[in-house]
Order: C-alpha cells, then sequence, then structure tokens
C-alpha cells in the first residue's frame, strides 16, 4: 500500500523529511509543524514493526496531508497533490476489511477441510475396524462350528474298521501319562470285566466292544490336537 503510493508521481514532496536548510519555516516559526512525518519515515517504522495495526498507520499517514495543508494552505498546488495520495490510501485502506475478511473466510475453509479429512480418516478406520471384527467374529463361529464337528456324538452304529483301530492304538501310545488313567477309567466304565478287579489292565484293542472303541477314538483325538 505504501508502496503503490512511494511510486506514484505527486509522491516527492512527501517521500522524504522536508529539508531544514530549504525549508527552515518549516520548523520553526508561526507556520512551523509541530509533529513532522513523511511517507518515508512510516515507511521504517512499518518495516520495524513500530505500528500495531492498519489503523496506527493510518493516523501517521493522515499526518502527513494534515501537515501540508498546514504548512502550504488548503488551496495549494502541493495540497492538490496531497489530496489525489490521500484519495488513493483511503481507497486502499477500505479494502482491508474485506481482504482480511476473505483471508479469514479463506482460513476457515482450510479448517473445514482438514475437520472433513480427520472425519473421513476417522470413518475409514471405523470402518476397516468393523471389518476386521466380522472377519474374526466369522473366524471364531467357523472354528466352534468345527469343534461342534468334531465333539459330535460318536456313531455306535458301525463297527471300528482294522485302520481305525489301528490309528487308535498308535494314538493311545503317544499320549501322556496323566492322559492313559483316564483311558483306563473309560474302559473300567465300559467294560468292567476286564481286568477282573486288578489295578492294571492290559489294553487290547481287539477285546473291546463297538462303544468303548469308540469313546476312546474321541478321548485320544482331544487330546492330541
Amino acid at each position: 500500500m505504501l508502496n503503490e503510493l512511494l511510486r506514484h508521481q505527486y509522491v516527492g514532496p512527501f517521500a522524504a523529511p522536508v529539508d531544514p536548510r530549504i525549508y527552515p519555516s518549516y520548523y520553526e516559526g508561526p507556520r512551523a509543524v509541530a509533529d513532522p512525518i513523511d511517507l518515508g519515515s512510516i515507511k521504517k517504522n512499518l518495516e520495524a514493526g513500530a505500528y500495531a495495526n492498519a489503523d496506527a498507520v493510518k493516523t501517521d499517514v493522515d499526518r502527513v496531508w494534515a501537515n501540508c495543508r498546514q504548512y502550504n494552505g488548503e488551496e495549494s498546488e502541493i495540497a492538490r497533490m496531497a489530496e489525489t495520495l490521500e484519495g488513493l490510501f483511503d481507497e486502499k485502506m477500505a479494502t482491508i476489511p474485506q481482504e482480511l475478511e476473505a483471508e479469514e473466510e479463506a482460513s476457515r475453509r482450510r479448517d473445514d477441510q482438514r475437520k472433513d479429512k480427520r472425519e473421513r480418516d476417522l470413518l475409514k478406520q471405523m470402518q476397516d475396524m468393523q471389518r476386521q471384527m466380522m472377519e474374526m467374529q466369522k473366524q471364531q463361529l467357523a472354528m466352534q462350528q468345527q469343534g461342534m464337528a468334531a465333539e459330535a456324538p460318536i456313531d455306535l452304529s458301525r463297527d471300528m474298521t482294522y485302520e481305525e483301530k489301528t490309528q487308535l492304538s498308535a494314538g493311545i501310545n503317544k499320549l501322556k501319562s496323566d492322559n492313559l488313567g483316564r483311558v483306563v477309567s473309560i474302559i473300567r466304565e465300559n467294560m468292567p470285566s476286564l481286568g477282573n478287579g486288578t489295578d492294571e489292565i492290559e489294553v487290547d484293542i481287539n477285546a473291546l466292544d463297538r462303544k468303548t472303541l469308540w469313546e476312546l477314538h474321541r478321548f485320544v483325538n482331544a487330546c492330541l490336537k
């Protein structure tokens, strides 16, 4: 804004302090200006951060025109030059609130866009989590169904094949010692006559009935999973 004024063809008398050697009466005497100021000094003050806001800058610029009229008179040629520059400056100043408002609006739009993006990202994360949870639930349900299928009632309607008996025998041999006690219990519960009351039972797969074989089959499979 000041740079535009300082490039104007009329700015010469206002760009720098009035030379006291050429115009001593500007500083002393009845026409002296009490508080001299010029556009060049205002620009330096502005660049140094001496002004709190735009209104403070306008106050000093207005003083440039007021000093000009005071010293030169309202109808002087230089006063008319000052009036032209004053009009240009005031016109530019009038656009500052609009520019600030436009910048604030742009800032609000940027904030809204960032907020919308955060909300979209959060929604996507929630949807991803829901899909993962649904997938986990499907997997758990499938595992439960497999477990239920594994624990289905034993089919006692058929005899165990030779291969199944062989596998059962091999499985019993793989059991840990603390599981062998349960094997003995299953045999005693279903065929109490085996062992003739002794504490030890020699497991003869071929001597066991169909129900006992299938219960042992289920127990051994559960232990070896």
